[in-house]
C-alpha cells in the first residue's frame, strides 16, 4: 500500500487510541509505520543484484539495443570503458555500501520525514518533538537505540520475494506457508506493545517516555503488516469473487483514470490475479526485445517469435505477489514519486511566506552551473530559514543536492535523480508491452505489480483500505480494552467499602486473532446465512468498514508472552534475508575482480548420479544453484540429530537458476542443524554451479 493509504488508516487508528492515551503522542504510530514504507529505498540485495545485472548488461552490447530509455547510457560507458566505475559509485562497493543512491534517499527521507512528522506545518496531529525524531530516524549507541530507518525486508510488506518463497501453509490453511510465518513476526510485534506500552496507565503517560515512543513506532510497524496483507495479496480477488461482485472502486477508478490504458478491464484483472504459472519462465524481458506491431510494443525473443506469456492454471490459496527486477523498479519510482511530492509541499509551505523568487530555483535538478547552484543554495537557505529548519536537517539537504550534483558533474547528467526519472519513464513503456496473446506485460501472473492494490489505480485499492481499516480498527479496540480490562477493583475484607486495585493479567493471543482475520476468505468463519448465501466477517467490510468484528479474544499465558517478545520470527527472518546480501555481494566482487563469479563449487554429473553438499552446526541459511549444461535435479533438506525432513526441490534446464532459503528446523530449540542439498544430474555431462550460505 502506498503511504497516502496507510496515511488514512494510521489517522483513524490514531482516534482510537487517542481514547484511552489522550496524552500519548500518536505520530510516532504513524512514523514507524511511515518508516516501514520509505526504508524500501535501502534494499541491498536489490543494490548488489542490480549491480551484478548492471555490470554484465553494460558489457553486452546486444542487450544495450534492447533497452528503450538507459541503453544508451551504458552504450557511451561501455565505450570509455566505466561502467564499472560509475556502478560501484551509484549503487556501491560492495552494494549499497559507499552508495550515492542509498546516501540520496538517507538524506532525501530525512528531510521529508522532517517536514511530515515535525514542522509547523506536519501532516499529524500529535507532532514529534526533532530530538526524538532524530534519535529514533538514526539511532543511538549512547542510549542503546536501534535506528529506525533501516532497509527493506520482505517480511515487514508479506512479499513473496524471492520468487521461490512457495509452498501450502503447514497449518493446513489455503496460504502461502511464508505468509504464515511473516504473520507471526506481526503478532510477535502486537504481544510487545502490549505488555511493554498498553499496560500502562492512563495517569503515565502525561509525561514524554522515549521507551514509549519506540514501542509506538513497532506498533506501526507491526500494523503496517497487517495492512499490507490486504493489499498486497489476492485476498479481495477472492472474496469478491465468492460474493459475484464486481470491485467497489471501478467507478472511482474510471473517474480518475477515464483514458487509461494502464490495466486490464477489472474482470479481466480479477481473473489473471487467481491464476498462477505452471512452469515460471525461464526467458524475462531483459533476454527480450521490444518491436511495435499492430497491438502495440511487443516483447520478442532470441528466435524472433514473440514471448508467450506462460501456461497457467487455478491459483487455490492466498498468495501475495512476487517482485522481480521490472516489480522492483515500479516499486522504487512510485516511492520517489510520493517522496517528491512531499517534498514540494515543504517547499511551497515556504514559498507561501514568500513567494517572490522564481519557481525554478528551487528545482536543484535544474542548477548546471556553479553560478545557478549558488543561487539555488541561497534559495534554499532562505527557505529553511522561513520554515525554522533544525540545521541537522538543513545539511541532510544540502548532501543530497550535493550527492546528486556530483554524479551529475562526472557522470554526464546520470545522478540518483536522474536514475529514479528513468525508471518512471521506463514503467510507463512496461505498461505498454504485451505478450503473444495480447495480454499486458506489466499484468505478469504472480508479479507483485499485478495482484497489489495498493494505490489509487489499482483496482481493489479501495476494497483493501476498507478491510485493513477495519481489522487495524479492531487491533486498536482490543489493545484499548485489554488496558481496561486489566486492572479490577477488590474488597480488603468482605463488607469493607475500602477497595484496592487488582491487577489481573490477560494477555491476548495475538498469533491467534491474526490468523482469524488474515486467512483465505472462504476459510472464514461462517457468521450466519443471507438469502441462502454464507455470511462472514469479510462480507460488508469492503464496502463499509463496519467494525463490528466478530471475533472471540483469546489468551496466552505469561511465559509464552515474554517468549514471543523477544521477536525471534523477525531475528529469523532478517537473517534469512540478509543471508542472501552475503551471496550477491559475493558475486559481484568476484564479477569485478576479473576473475569471474566465484561460487563455492562446480560439479558435473552424469544421469542419474548425485552430489550432496552438508553445511553443519548451523541455524539457517541460502543457496543458489545454476544449471549450466544438461539438466540437473535439486533436493533441500534440513537436519537435527541425524533425521533429516525435505522441504523444497525443483530441476532446473541449462542457463536457469534457483534459489531457496533454509527454514529453522525448530523454532523453539537453540540446538545448531545440518542444511544439505542434493544434486542430481538428469542428463549425462549435466554441469552445475552451487553457492551455499549460512549463519
Amino acid at each position: 500500500m502506498v503511504p497516502k493509504g496507510h496515511e488514512e488508516i494510521a489517522r483513524a487508528i490514531a482516534s482510537i487510541l487517542r481514547e484511552a492515551f489522550p496524552e500519548e503522542k500518536f505520530g510516532y504510530f504513524y512514523f514507524g509505520n511511515w518508516l516501514t514504507d520509505v526504508s524500501q529505498a535501502i534494499a541491498p540485495v536489490d543494490y548488489a543484484g542490480g549491480a551484478i545485472s548492471a555490470r554484465r548488461k553494460g558489457l553486452t552490447s546486444v542487450w544495450l539495443a534492447r533497452i528503450p530509455i538507459l541503453g544508451f547510457l551504458l552504450k557511451k560507458l561501455v565505450i570509455e570503458g566505466k561502467v564499472h566505475q560509475y556502478i560501484r559509485e551509484l549503487l556501491g562497493d560492495p552494494p549499497p555500501v559507499n552508495s550515492a543512491m542509498a546516501d540520496f534517499f538517507r538524506d532525501f527521507i530525512y528531510v521529508v520525514g522532517w517536514g511530515k512528522f515535525c514542522s509547523a506545518k506536519a501532516a499529524v496531529d500529535d507532532r514529534i518533538d526533532f530530538n526524538e525524531y532524530d534519535r529514533l530516524f538514526h539511532g543511538s549507541s549512547r542510549e542503546s537505540v536501534q535506528k529506525r530507518f533501516t532497509q527493506y525486508f520482505p517480511h515487514e510488506h508479506l512479499d513473496r520475494w524471492p520468487m521461490n518463497r512457495t509452498g501450502t501453509s503447514k497449518l493446513g490453511r489455503r496460504l502461502y506457508d511464508f505468509l504464515e510465518e511473516d504473520l507471526r513476526y506481526a503478532a510477535e510485534l502486537l504481544t510487545l506493545v502490549d505488555r511493554d506500552w498498553a499496560k500502562l496507565e492512563e495517569s503515565q503517560t502525561r509525561r514524554p517516555d522515549p521507551k514509549r515512543h519506540e514501542l509506538l513506532v513497532e506498533f506501526g510497524h507491526a500494523l503496517h503488516a497487517v495492512e499490507d496483507y490486504f493489499a498486497h495479496s489476492n485476498f479481495v480477488d477472492f472474496a469478491l469473487r465468492k460474493l459475484g461482485k464486481p470491485y467497489g472502486d471501478v467507478g472511482a477508478f474510471d473517474q480518475l483514470h477515464p483514458e487509461s490504458d494502464k490495466w486490464s478491464p477489472p474482470s479481466k484483472v480479477r481473473e489473471r490475479r487467481l491464476l498462477r504459472e505452471k512452469n515460471p519462465r525461464s526467458q524475462t524481458f531483459e533476454e527480450a526485445k521490444v518491436v511495435l506491431t499492430s497491438a502495440g510494443p511487443t516483447l520478442v525473443g532470441e528466435d524472433g517469435r514473440p514471448v508467450p506469456p506462460g501456461e497457467t492454471e487455478p491459483e487455490t490459496d492466498v498468495v501475495t505477489g512476487y517482485f522481480d527486477s521490472i516489480d522492483t523498479s515500479f516499486s522504487m519510482a512510485h516511492l520517489y514519486e510520493d517522496l517528491m511530492e512531499e517534498m514540494r509541499g515543504i517547499l511551497e509551505s515556504g514559498r507561501s511566506a514568500d513567494s517572490s523568487g522564481p519557481e525554478d530555483v528551487l528545482d536543484w535538478r535544474k542548477a548546471k552551473t556553479a553560478d545557478e547552484r549558488n543561487v539555488t543554495r541561497r534559495a534554499y537557505q532562505a527557505l529553511q530559514a522561513l520554515v525554522r529548519m533544525p540545521q541537522k536537517v538543513c545539511e541532510a539537504q544540502f548532501r543530497y543536492m550535493e550527492t546528486d550534483w556530483r554524479m551529475i558533474d562526472k557522470w554526464g547528467g546520470n545522478g540518483p535523480s536522474w536514475v529514479l526519472e528513468q525508471m518512471i519513464k521506463e514503467g510507463e513503456q512496461y505498461q505498454k508491452m504485451t505478450f503473444a496473446d495480447g495480454s499486458k506485460y506489466s499484468e505478469r501472473i504472480g508479479s507483485h505489480t499485478l495482484i497489489a492494490k495498493d494505490a489509487e489505480d489499482k483496482y481493489g485499492n479501495s476494497d483493501a483500505i476498507s478491510l485493513s481499516k477495519s481489522v487495524g480498527a479492531y487491533v486498536a479496540e482490543t489493545m484499548i480494552r485489554n488496558v481496561r480490562r486489566r486492572t479490577a477493583l477488590v474488597s480488603r475484607s468482605e463488607g469493607n467499602d475500602n477497595r484496592n486495585s487488582l491487577v489481573v493479567e490477560k494477555w491476548v493471543d495475538w498469533l491467534e486473532l491474526l490468523r482469524y482475520y488474515c486467512c483465505h476468505p472462504e476459510e472464514a468463519k461462517e457468521l450466519a446465512k443471507d438469502a441462502g448465501q454464507p455470511v462472514y466477517w469479510w462480507s460488508d467490510k469492503m464496502s463499509t468498514g463496519d467494525q463490528d468484528m466478530s471475533h472471540t479474544l483469546r489468551f496466552i499465558n505469561k511465559a509464552e508472552v515474554d517468549r514471543r517478545a523477544r521477536l525471534d520470527a523477525r531475528k529469523r527472518l532478517e537473517k534469512e534475508h540478509n543471508s542472501m546480501i552475503a551471496i550477491e555481494q559475493a558475486k559481484y566482487k568476484g564479477l569485478v575482480s576479473g576473475a569471474g563469479e566465484q561460487l563455492e563449487k562446480t560439479g558435473q554429473l552424469a544421469a542419474q548420479q548425485a552430489s550432496t553438499y552438508e553445511q553443519k552446526g548451523v541455524d539457517r541459511g541460502s543457496v543458489r544453484v545454476k544449471c549450466v549444461l544438461g539438466r540437473v535435479e535439486i533436493q533441500l533438506y534440513t537436519g537435527l540429530k541425524g533425521e533429516f525432513t525435505r522441504f523444497n526441490g525443483t530441476r532446473l534446464g541449462p542457463g536457469e537458476t534457483w534459489q531457496a532459503n533454509f527454514p529453522d528446523a525448530d523454532p523453539y530449540s537453540d540446538e545448531s542443524q545440518t542444511n544439505r542439498t542434493v544434486v542430481t544430474g538428469l542428463a549425462d555431462q549435466s554441469t552445475y554451479e552451487i553457492s551455499m550460505a549460512s549463519y
